[in-house]
């Protein structure tokens, strides 16, 4: 089976819905790359898409990302004062209040998100696996590493496709070195969301760009 790759949300529920226009259920398989909070005004939103989706096709696969790791850090171990009150995360407060999602449901979904996504022919994470032979972690962390990093990426003999660090391109942005496809084409900063279409022999497919809906970051 096919799958199709979602990159970095941030909010962004109407450009979301148009991209979901493109996956075909019968033939491929969904996975997200994570960041599905914070910046564009609906994270509420996406949250109850993403459960919709779980619930309809329970083989869909959810990726955390970082910002899903600062909510739960600022609300079970250190207060992020800025991302909460003028930051990233401030819109996700006031969107999850709006759409009555507590804070207890909100970490527990995000308890619940996976690292990585390991398939024969490819490696799907938030920010990637980084060269161990010239770089380290920055703490020594696994899932901190996973999530944050954006250091030279190691080549895993496939590729990896990431998000994390938004470029400007309306397609994948592609590191032939590392062998990886980076998908997180800024949506919540007034460009789009990229989708992409891989072959389980690690093969690419298909790609679509989608304009983000001003709706989501007016």
């Amino acid at each position: 089976m096919n799958t199709f790759i979602i990159g970095d949300i941030h909010g962004c529920f109407h450009t979301l819905e148009k991209m979901l226009t493109h996956w075909e259920p019968q033939d491929q398989k969904l996975v997200f790359v994570g960041d599905y909070i914070d910046r564009g005004n609906h994270s509420g939103k996406v949250l109850k898409l993403l459960w919709e989706l779980q619930k309809s096709h329970p083989e869909t696969v959810l990726l955390k990302g970082n910002h899903e790791y600062i909510y739960k850090f600022h609300y079970t171990q250190v207060p992020q004062t800025d991302w909460a009150t003028v930051g990233a995360g401030r819109a996700t407060i006031l969107d999850f209040e709006r759409e009555n999602i507590t804070t207890g449901q909100a970490i527990a979904f995000f308890d619940s998100l996976l690292l990585e996504y390991d398939s024969p022919g490819y490696k799907v994470s938030h920010a990637g696996i980084v060269n161990t032979e010239t770089n380290v972690y920055s703490e020594d962390n696994y899932e901190y590493g996973i999530l944050w990093t954006r250091k030279e990426l190691k080549n895993l003999g496939k590729p990896q496709i990431i998000g994390h660090t938004p470029h400007e391109l309306k397609s994948p942005l592609i590191n032939t070195v590392s062998n990886s496809y980076n998908i997180d084409s800024g949506c919540c900063y007034g460009r789009g969301l990229t989708g992409i279409v891989m072959k389980e022999n690690g093969v690419l497919l298909e790609t679509f760009f989608g304009k983000v809906d001003l709706r989501d970051i007016n």
